[in-house]
């Protein structure tokens, strides 16, 4: 009688296999468990107070966590109280960013809600003079606390207008109950974000969230448009130096706003080196830089001129990783390309 062997053979591998797939996930899922577990002890630690995480998300190449949070007051988060949790990879924290306010219930001023959320909406619309028609309620998320709500345009604006309830701190004023709404203006390029006394409806303070550029003029009336000559300076120079090159960049650094507000200047090392140690172009957390191009472990800057959103130029700095491009104004834009994708670069990260 003839003996399979082979089936004999493949059994037992397959059977190897399937033992270290397991291995492997109950390891994964050890260090999940544990890296979450380290996550919960730091936010308990370092934010004993109640809060709500309003943004979290963990790094591809670093495996770095990053949490967002707000203090809240009975599960309503507290504007003017942000703050930040970052933690590598091991679960192990690197900096935290604390806006919490000591007391926070002491400081409360207001907390009555005298008006709905659609009340917001027409109190905004009278103070504002827009001319409001058609207003509807669309969507509304009980589930959470407090409750949020989305309401057509409404004739105003020309996205769909979000509103939530939230507490609203002001150092040296309190905190007050109030509810917060944007509008996009029909008529403008402005886009308000409102928050509104929820007692009587009152507009407290609006941002614009849209950002216009004034050019300065000069003695002819016309606008500059000329690059002085560039300056050299190091960003974080009191952290230290890294142990390695990590780049330098022909730039208009902030907080110069364009080529009419001032001078292009050479920065070297402008990284926050809690962040990224080995530099903007390092995307796997050990010494060395991965890209020598306008590509880093936050951005890839690269042209677009087809409009395809596929592949395109990267500006080159090479091993020493030197992104000094030659800038002149006066010519088309391809001509200086490079050193507009070095800026967009370095603007970005």
């Amino acid at each position: 009688m003839k003996k399979n062997y082979l089936t004999k053979f493949s059994y037992s591998v397959n059977t190897k296999l399937l033992s270290s797939f397991a291995l492997l996930f109950a390891s994964l899922a050890t260090f999940a468990q544990a890296k979450q577990e380290a996550i919960t002890n730091a936010l308990r630690s370092n934010f004993p107070s109640e809060y709500v995480i309003t943004a979290q998300n963990t790094s591809k190449n670093s495996q770095a966590t990053h949490i967002y949070l707000r203090q809240s007051i009975h599960g309503i988060e507290v504007v003017g109280t942000e703050s930040s949790l970052h933690l590598d990879k091991n679960g192990d924290v690197l900096i935290v960013h604390d806006g919490f306010v000591a007391g926070i219930n002491a400081t409360i001023v207001s907390n009555a809600q005298n008006i709905n959320a659609r009340q917001a909406i027409e109190k905004v619309a009278q103070q504002m003079g827009y001319p409001l028609s058609g207003l509807e309620q669309l969507e509304s998320d009980r589930s959470l606390a407090p409750p949020t709500f989305l309401f057509n345009e409404a004739g105003i604006s020309a996205t769909q207008i979000p509103v939530k309830l939230q507490y609203y701190y002001r150092k040296g004023i309190g905190t007050q109950l109030v509810w917060e709404l944007s509008v996009q203006e029909r008529t403008s390029s402005d886009w308000w974000n409102f928050r509104v006394d929820a007692a009587n409806g009152q507009i407290i303070d609006k941002d614009n969230w849209t950002v216009y550029c004034e050019l300065p003029m000069d003695k002819a009336g016309s606008e500059r448009a000329s690059v002085n000559e560039e300056e050299h300076f190091s960003l974080f120079k009191d952290q230290g130096t890294s142990m390695m090159m990590v780049g330098s960049y022909n730039v208009f650094p902030l907080p110069v706003e364009s080529p009419s507000h001032g001078s292009r200047a050479i920065v070297s090392n402008p990284e926050d080196l809690n962040a990224s140690p080995y530099g903007w172009h390092d995307t796997n957390g050990s010494p060395g830089s991965e890209f020598t191009t306008t590509r880093g472990n936050n951005v890839l800057a690269q042209e677009d001129v087809n409009g395809n959103n596929g592949n395109g130029t990267l500006a080159n700095g090479g091993a020493g990783l030197n992104f000094n491009f030659p800038l002149n104004l006066s010519q088309q834009p391809i001509n200086y390309q490079n050193a507009a994708l070095t800026n967009l670069f370095f603007g970005i990260t």
